[in-house]
Parts: C-alpha cells; sequence; structure tokens
C-alpha cells in the first residue's frame, strides 16, 4: 500500500513514467472538492500529506494521466453544470494549470499516449 486510504477515497492513480511517484485523486477539504496529490512510490503516506498539484481553489480535479517531462494532464470537472474540461499541469508546486480544450463542454478522462520508443 502506497496512500493509506483512511476517511476518504482515492481514485485513478497514476504512476509516473520513471515509475518512481504515483499522481492519484483525493477529496481533502471540507468543501469535498478533489484536487491532485502526489507521493513517492516507495513512500507509505497518508493521501492529503503528499504534494498537492491542483490549486486549492480550483474545481474538482479528476483523472490524472502521467506523460514526459513531468506534465499531468486532467480533468477540470465543474460539478454545478457537469460538464468537463481537459487542462495540464506542471508537477511541481505552484504551478498553475493550461486548459487544453473550451470550457461548456464535456471533455473527460484524459490519457497521455507516450509511444513506444
Amino acid at each position: 500500500m502506497i496512500v493509506q486510504n483512511w476517511t476518504t477515497t482515492i481514485q485513478a492513480p497514476s504512476l509516473s513514467p520513471s515509475g518512481g511517484d504515483v499522481v492519484y485523486e483525493v477529496a481533502c477539504d471540507f468543501e469535498g472538492r478533489k484536487s491532485l496529490w502526489t507521493s513517492p512510490y516507495s513512500v507509505n503516506t497518508n493521501p492529503c500529506e503528499g504534494v498537492r498539484i491542483t490549486p486549492a481553489n480550483e474545481i474538482d480535479s479528476e483523472r490524472p494521466s502521467w506523460g514526459p517531462g513531468d506534465r499531468i494532464v486532467y480533468a477540470r470537472v465543474d460539478k454545478s453544470n457537469n460538464t468537463g474540461q481537459i487542462a495540464i499541469i506542471l508537477r511541481e508546486r505552484g504551478a498553475s494549470p493550461c486548459a487544453l480544450t473550451e470550457p461548456g463542454a464535456d471533455n473527460r478522462n484524459p490519457v497521455w499516449h507516450v509511444p513506444a520508443e
């Protein structure tokens, strides 16, 4: 077990291309919004004690998928109108997400495909 599952639900884990880290979605605030967090693969941690990747005030962040260069693609889901927007963010503290799709449509479940060498 890499991340302890205590009073919250951890979903959609994705292993980094190097195999050293895992990114996952979890609700760590009192409002129940999901955000993305990473933890080293070799460390046993609590879900909300890893490194938060997405901004704390962002709408729900779901379905992360690792890409090259420590990039993570994911869905930003607005529960008020049930729409999703695909965004990309660098895996570093304080990084800002960049939207890849227009708001208002329903784009979800991104997967980063890295071709075999």
